[in-house]
């Protein structure tokens, strides 16, 4: 995302980078994950390694909301919220029905596909524990 933004940037802002709150909130939820992933692969002690990454995890779930707010805390290029605006306390999306029907109808299809490639996680991991365990019980026979 931080690519493809920066490609998009570069003819719309004249610059492939701006420190904009969003970009740069952006960028360091990005940091929080390398340096998760980077501690999974890196720490032995698995124990110490899973309350190390639970915090990193923490604090990589807390910049969320704030990368969400960011356009309207501080000043930026980025356009306020258009899916979830609320007005009197409803929700009214200030998108245009010909953006918005195919927008939550790819979401809707880009979720059914998550789920299918979920399932299909499960059913090789459940596969690769029952062939484990056969293996285990031949070494014992």
């Amino acid at each position: 995302m931080l690519i493809s933004g920066a490609v998009w940037g570069r003819p719309t802002w004249g610059t492939y980078w701006v420190w904009d709150a969003r970009l740069t909130t952006t960028l360091l939820l990005f940091l929080i994950f390398m340096g998760y992933f980077l501690l999974r692969m890196s720490t032995e002690d698995r124990d110490k390694e899973s309350r190390l990454a639970a915090v990193i995890g923490i604090i990589g779930f807390l910049d969320i909301p704030i990368i969400h707010k960011s356009v309207e805390w501080w000043r930026t290029l980025h356009q306020p919220t258009t899916l979830f605006k609320t007005e009197d306390g409803m929700a009214k999306p200030s998108i245009p029905d010909e953006l918005l029907y195919p927008l939550l109808a790819t979401m809707m299809a880009m979720l059914l596909f998550y789920l299918f490639l979920l399932q299909l996680r499960y059913r090789m991991e459940t596969s690769q524990d029952e062939l484990k365990q056969l293996m285990a019980q031949d070494r014992m026979d």
